[in-house]
């Protein structure tokens, strides 16, 4: 502690002075002040900083570690398109929407006539989150296209048949593009997908230049989305960084589809969701490694892999759509895990020949679901 003035005559005071008793009561009461002027600020020193107050202008950081502050703002780029109430359906010079609570949805496009199309920022005051299915399907005089920064959804087939489109760079805040989004769009040679985009529907770029000009073993977009495959076939392990399957070829059992070259197929820890008809053309992929990642299996997502024969779904799955094994003609056996709770319709449509036994958790939502099916006398009580 630093010495004061006043402090400065005790300390240097010689020790064999003799003292007056009135020094020493001086000198007595001098150190009972420095003894609690030193426990004061040793109190002070340890007391935690409080947070200061936060206030218009007040660019100084929050301090960390002592009073909490309030929950962050979450970011809204790259999520789904929040639910809400439809509050009106109408149109302008250009467009046809709908409005939500929180956004605004376009859902077709009328001006067909013009080269140059802007999808609005906002519609009555609502950001333009949503492009709805078809909304510019067949407008083959579109040659440039701006979409709005906000843009979370482009629905199935929104701009199929958009021949003269050439170039397209979609917004950064992207999170999911629907089944044949741009199918057939014949001039288009160049995409500009953003790395936040999370879910793209089968066939979203079916018959464009862009598509057929990758020849990539994995044609990887987005975070981690599977648009295509190009290898040699035979034993196939994914990369570690594939977290959705949307499809593995545009062509699905043509002898030109590369995907028809698989016969087995190593699906990566990560992966998260296995799109609708996306293995629709691995038509002979006899065996599947399946991770515990995986939550969802769209629907016929298998349809047609006729060479499956055993199957067992890993634990961790959540979701499996309707139709997912359909036409797999040579299906023998298959397990369902207990963490299961939702099956869709006609699992094994046209592929119920072969199947012979269905193994199923005890009480599991699986076991309720096939007790009361056409399958109720295949059900086998896995145990394990």
């Amino acid at each position: 502690m630093k010495k004061t003035e006043k402090d400065a005559p005790l300390s240097e005071e010689p020790k064999k002075r003799r003292l007056s008793t009135g020094g020493k009561v001086t000198l007595i009461a001098v150190g009972i002040v420095l003894i609690l002027a030193l426990a004061t600020a040793s109190l002070f020193l340890l007391k935690p900083a409080e947070k200061p107050s936060v206030s218009a202008g007040n660019d100084e950081p929050a301090q960390t570690g002592t009073v909490p502050g309030p929950e962050p703002v979450k970011d809204a780029v790259n999520a789904p398109v929040p639910e809400g109430a439809l509050l009106k359906s109408d149109l302008n010079d250009e467009f046809k929407y709908d409005l939500y609570e929180d956004y605004a949805k376009i859902t077709k496009c009328l001006n067909r006539t013009s080269s140059v199309v802007t999808v609005p920022e906002t519609i009555e005051d609502k950001l333009v989150l949503s492009i709805g299915a078809s909304a510019f399907s067949g407008c083959a005089l579109i040659e440039e296209l701006t979409l709005p920064e906000a843009l979370r959804e482009i629905g199935p087939s929104a701009f199929s048949g958009c021949t003269g489109l050439g170039y397209v760079k979609l917004p950064d805040s992207l999170y999911f593009l629907g089944d044949n989004a741009f199918q057939n769009c014949l001039s288009l040679k160049e995409v500009v997908i953003p790395q936040g985009v999370k879910r793209i529907g089968n066939y979203a770029f079916d018959q464009t230049p862009f598509y057929e000009a990758n020849h990539d073993e994995f044609f990887l977009v987005g975070d981690g989305v599977l648009i295509g495959y190009w290898g040699e076939g035979g034993n196939v392990t994914l990369p570690d960084n594939v977290k959705m399957i949307s499809s593995f070829s545009y062509n699905p059992g043509e002898e030109t589809s590369p995907a028809i070259r698989i016969t087995g197929l190593t699906l990566p820890e990560g992966l998260e969701e296995i799109g609708d008809y996306a293995l629709t053309a691995c038509l002979n992929v006899g065996t599947i490694r399946f991770p515990s990642t995986l939550k969802t299996i769209g629907k016929n997502a298998f349809s047609g892999c006729v060479m499956l024969v055993d199957v067992r779904l890993p634990e961790g799955l959540e979701r499996i759509d309707d139709n997912a094994f359909a036409f797999c003609e040579n299906l023998s056996t298959i397990s369902y895990p207990k963490s299961v709770t939702y099956i869709g319709t006609d699992q094994f449509e046209n592929a119920t020949d072969a199947l012979t036994r269905i193994y199923l958790a005890p009480d599991s939502f699986a076991m309720k679901h096939f007790q009361s099916s056409p399958y109720a006398d295949l059900i086998v009580e896995d145990t394990e």
